[in-house]
């Protein structure tokens, strides 16, 4: 193979091509989005949001901004080299020696999309990260996060609690042993409905299941996995439709009240998307104060849902309606990471702990309380 001259004119306009690509199109590693994550990594993937198919082209396109999303089973391979040459050409243009390795030890961080809070929440910690290079990657939540993790494709993630013990439970003995690392913070379970929905509380829609739909994010998200928990154990709540859209596409149904009157968000407060929903007349927050959700227990017997309330200040369009009753239940938000990792990155774990502890302060200015 011929060696390149890093400073040769097609070296510089190399570089300079894939740098102006890699800002417009943001490879940051492999992703996975779609309704359901598959274990064995095969070709399971669905819509973007906002996307529309090219059936000829086997491609999503945005109708916003004409970006694709490949589709087949090698679209894994296409990512890692965007982002192994993004890296390179955004870093700075020089490449490594051949032979030598980068001494920054790198660790793969599944958080959630852009607009909830593990994203966020996932590039504070980085930020505070020195000598760890923390990779983010963007998923569309909890369980694929856990399925990420049971592929080897993430070495750390944030999930939740409840989703993590019924996957611990389903997979025992099938993947590397998961350490609690720590709470980072509590999420708390959204049911915004349309102010027309004929519904004051949740346990309506528990005694008149056909009259109601809701929406919620697509299998793989801790929105949906809550709602499957609360069937379960109650089948009332599975009788309802249920309606799997991005969350954007849920907002504007159920604000138009017909397809879906009410729409499940199970996130940190104050979230982008959840700003989005207060500025929007049409809906409310509907109290969630079934008392069977607390003595829900997880499969390693502890309480997956605490009763709590949403802090005062927060949603003043959204809650208006519904004082004094501002009831609703929460469900902690915690980092796991593979203990096989840190048997191999002992310097690495004690640099990750520490920058998490430190990101405490800076999460809870993300979150806006």
């Amino acid at each position: 193979m011929i060696p390149l001259d890093p400073q040769s004119h097609f070296a510089k306009y190399f570089i300079m091509f894939w740098k102006n690509l890699c800002e417009k199109r943001r490879f940051s590693g492999i992703v996975v989005q779609g309704e359901s994550a598959r274990a064995d990594g095969g070709t399971a993937v669905g819509k973007r949001q906002g996307a529309a198919f090219d059936g000829e082209r086997r491609r999503y396109v945005s109708r916003e901004k004409g970006e694709t999303m490949i589709t087949k089973p090698w679209r894994k391979r296409v990512a890692a080299l965007g982002a192994v040459v993004c890296a390179t050409a955004v870093g700075g243009g020089e490449a490594a020696p051949a032979g030598s390795k980068s001494k920054m030890e790198q660790l793969r961080l599944c958080t959630g999309q852009e607009g909830g809070t593990y994203f966020p929440v996932g590039n504070e910690i980085k930020r505070i990260t020195g000598k760890l290079d923390v990779v983010v990657v963007e998923t569309q939540g909890s369980i694929e996060n856990l399925v990420q993790m049971a592929n080897g494709g993430c070495d750390a993630a944030i999930v939740q609690a409840d989703a993590l013990g019924y996957f611990e439970k389903a997979n025992q003995g099938k993947m590397a042993p998961l350490e609690r690392m720590d709470h980072l913070y509590d999420e708390y379970a959204h049911l915004i409905c349309h102010k027309g929905a004929a519904l004051e509380e949740i346990t309506d829609m528990k005694r008149h299941p056909s009259q109601f739909a809701v929406a919620m994010e697509p299998e793989g998200s801790g929105s949906y996995l809550t709602w499957r928990v609360w069937g379960i154990h109650f089948p009332a709540y599975a009788k309802v439709e249920v309606k799997q859209v991005p969350f954007n596409e849920g907002l504007e149904m159920v604000g138009t009240g017909i397809e879906a009157q009410c729409l499940l968000y199970v996130g940190g407060i104050n979230s982008q998307q959840m700003r989005m929903a207060d500025e929007d007349d049409r809906l409310r927050l509907i109290p969630i104060n079934d008392p069977v959700f607390k003595g829900i227990k997880d499969p390693f017997g502890h309480s997956a849902f605490q009763s709590t309330g949403f802090p005062e200040g927060i949603y003043g369009n959204l809650l208006a309606l519904a004082a004094p009753k501002n009831q609703t239940v929460s469900v902690k938000a915690v980092l796991v990471i593979n203990q096989d990792w840190i048997a191999a990155h002992n310097g690495g774990y004690q640099e990750f702990r520490t920058a998490v502890a430190k990101a405490k302060n800076g999460i809870r200015d993300v979150l806006g309380y």
